[in-house]
């Protein structure tokens, strides 16, 4: 059984060993009112009644616990962690802890014969609070290779879903935190980009061993001027068909740039396969271009099988853990884990936190 709570969401999950998936619960968490009593009730409330069902029927028959408590959010992984412990304290299970990233890119293997995937294999994983590159030399030998930045600043989310996010509200869109690709797709998708020449001075530039998109936000604000897109009725028919037409110019460019990233971790590693996990994973546009390259590359392209199985939930962390057991051989005695969150989000609390 699998354990995943993030800020926006609780994910409880149970696979067998071949990673079928045979329950896979995710209950939603509106977090836009940053109300920290109501965000506690309900994600404890949420967590706990997926999985009171679960122990009422497979309580006998589970031998592991997994849980997601190594990079996520300070406030909202301990929790799962907690009820992890908890579980495997009073039902003597074995319980192991895993990377939250590393779950994302497992989440390939759910559902999916273990014989048909191949390393080395490079994954493009993109969320709001990362994106990465990193290459999978087995389950568990896995390396993160290069960084996908946006910004500099250390005290927010960095990852494009995070950009997306703010794209968005650059063009006076309403979007809950963590849909602003999938709205920006779904624009992109009814539009053309007519705007890829307007855009054409955006840049990727690789520094050391990561790739920065140096001053994005503000290019993308001033184009937005310069199109004259503010003095346009928000409301209007035109000002609708722009933001489509934006959105897809925006969208091709960036994942133009991604793919000759991957393309290029790809070729250095000799990867016989290239995964895309996290939000990442259900945009078509992205997929279109890297599986073009994959095909003429003689790459296969590997994404999880079901969308459900590409956000924040509990299958990812329930196959991550099996990995982590089966190849890593953690101490079948320990029954409580290191909670380590990341970092910089747990330091920008604590030095924002008014007394």
């Amino acid at each position: 059984m699998g354990i995943d709570t993030v800020y926006h969401s609780s994910g409880v999950g149970l696979i067998d060993e071949t990673g079928r998936v045979i329950i896979n619960e995710k209950k939603d968490i509106d977090f836009a009112n940053e109300n920290a009593q109501e965000f506690y009730n309900f994600l404890i409330k949420n967590t706990l009644s997926s999985i009171k069902p679960i122990l009422d029927e497979y309580a006998k028959d589970i031998f592991l616990i997994s849980v997601s408590c190594e990079e996520g959010m300070f406030h909202s992984m301990p929790v799962g962690a907690v009820i992890a412990n908890s579980i495997s304290y009073f039902f003597d299970k074995q319980i192991v802890g895993v990377s939250h990233e590393t779950a994302h890119m497992h989440a390939n293997w759910l559902d999916r014969n273990d014989e048909n995937m191949k390393f080395p294999a490079v994954c493009l994983s993109i969320s709001g609070g990362h994106s990465d590159i990193f290459l999978l030399k087995s389950h568990c030998d896995i390396e993160k290779i290069a960084g996908i930045l946006w910004t500099e600043r250390q005290d927010r989310f960095g990852g494009l879903g995070a950009l997306f996010y703010d794209v968005c509200h650059l063009m006076n869109m309403k979007v809950k935190k963590g849909q602003g690709g999938q709205l920006l797709e779904s624009l992109a998708r009814l539009g053309e980009p007519r705007y890829v020449k307007e855009l054409g001075d955006i840049e990727m530039k690789k520094e050391e061993k990561d790739y920065f998109f140096r001053n994005i936000k503000f290019h993308i604000s001033e184009k937005l001027k310069s199109l004259q897109y503010y003095s346009l009725n928000m409301d209007s028919e035109e000002a609708e068909i722009f933001r489509r037409d934006f959105s897809s110019s925006f969208l091709h460019i960036l994942f133009d740039f991604l793919v000759l990233a991957v393309a290029q971790a790809a070729k250095e590693s000799d990867s016989k396969e290239i995964h895309l996990a996290g939000g990442a994973a259900v945009n078509d546009l992205l997929k279109f271009k890297i599986e073009n390259y994959c095909k003429e590359s003689g790459l296969k392209l590997k994404v999880p099988v079901e969308k459900e199985y590409c956000g924040d939930n509990g299958s990812m962390a329930a196959i991550s853990g099996y990995f982590k057991w089966k190849y890593s051989h953690p101490d079948p005695d320990e029954k409580f884990l290191t909670i380590k969150p990341t970092s910089w989000y747990y330091k920008y609390y604590a030095n924002h936190y008014d007394t």
